[in-house]
């Protein structure tokens, strides 16, 4: 009886090592094991975003992680910051009638027209008329400039003559470049005058300053434009003045009237002024000039 006990125990000895060996039982018998996977996945699960490991390892992760998270937060925070901005700078008026320096030049080149008012009356750039760039740099040459034109006899052979001046037609590209921001070329030259060897013939002798321009409202539209309202001043006794004077362009309305012995602007106008040119004589561009006599 004892002989056939010990041999059915060891029968199942037997058996308990083969299936061990064989893996369908667990050596270390541990209850409901994970797999590696499943391990790395819980682990990295919780609500902090923490690893759920124990020791010294897993604070110096949770810190590690708690840091990357803090510095996206601020990087993301400083990115948003600096967008705002630079949309807030997008849309801020630049220039203001009141900074000094705006003022000059938004007169100044004003004046650039409201000297010559009568021929930029109704100017749009849109729709630009070569005879009217021509005419406004062959006037600004005439006042502005004592070398552009010269005064003489001249016999051109293109042309009948005589003709009583002459403009180097270089310095009147500059000026329509320069001002009006637009180009000049021979063919743009009108009908009665003149064009041979680098030089225009023309009988326009002399012409009369009619005003200083001084801006009394700006309003911005966005894209670098400003309409601008202006009042133009001339002298009551139609006496000639030096329209390269600055001072002029730096006085307030009353004070140009003062200066004219002129109690009322000649003529008020609206112009539309385009910004953002890199050209310190003259870093606007004339979209639009229309004046009314007073």
């Amino acid at each position: 009886m004892v002989a056939a006990i010990l041999s059915v125990v060891s029968v199942a000895a037997i058996a308990l090592v083969v299936l061990i060996g064989m893996g369908v039982i667990d050596a270390g018998l541990e209850e409901n094991p994970k797999s590696d996977e499943q391990t790395a996945v819980e682990g990295t699960s919780d609500d902090n975003g923490s690893s759920e490991l124990s020791g010294s390892d897993s604070e110096t992760e949770d810190t590690t992680a708690e840091e990357a998270n803090q510095e996206t937060l601020a990087n993301t925070g400083d990115s948003t910051e600096a967008e705002s901005q630079d949309s807030s700078a997008a849309n801020t008026e630049p220039l203001s009638l009141a900074n000094e320096d705006d003022y000059f030049h938004i007169n100044l080149c004003l004046s650039n027209f409201s000297e010559i008012d009568s021929i930029m009356n109704g100017y749009r750039n849109s729709r630009t008329s070569s005879d009217q760039v021509f005419l406004f740099a062959y006037a600004h040459a005439l006042l502005n400039s004592t070398k552009a034109v010269q005064f003489g006899e001249y016999w051109p052979v293109a042309g009948g003559g005589p003709y009583y001046a002459r403009a180097s037609f270089e310095s009147l590209k500059k000026y329509a470049d320069l001002f009006l921001k637009e180009s000049l070329a021979v063919e743009d030259i009108p009908f009665d005058t003149c064009y041979e060897d680098g030089y225009v013939y023309t009988n326009l002798e002399t012409i009369s300053a009619e005003g200083i321009a001084v801006a009394t409202e700006m309003e911005y539209l966005g894209n670098d434009q400003y309409q601008i309202e202006f009042e133009i001043y001339r002298n009551a006794w139609d006496e000639s003045y030096t329209v390269t004077d600055e001072s002029y362009y730096r006085m307030t309305p009353q004070e140009l009237a003062q200066a004219f012995d002129q109690r009322f602007p000649s003529c008020i106008g609206t112009a539309v002024l385009e910004a953002g040119y890199d050209d310190e004589a003259a870093p606007f561009k004339l979209l639009s000039y229309d004046s009314t006599p007073v």
